[in-house]
């Protein structure tokens, strides 16, 4: 179900400052595409997720959510 992989990556992501795609994949079980099109709907959602391109790159909340 999409809705609890959507809460279950918000909880990811306050656990550890950064995850990239493919560890959020491997967690969440989908691909990474999955990962970069449910950030995009939590962030359309009002749930400040953000990403970082390059090597220390990855997936956060923006700071204090």
């Amino acid at each position: 179900m999409r809705a609890a992989r959507l809460i279950r990556m918000v909880l990811l992501l306050q656990s550890r400052p950064r995850m990239t795609a493919a560890e959020l994949a491997g967690e969440l079980g989908v691909s990474e595409r999955t990962v970069a099109r449910d950030a995009e709907a939590l962030s359309e959602a009002g749930i400040p997720v953000y990403a970082e391109r390059g090597r220390a790159g990855g997936y956060a909340l923006v700071g204090g959510h």
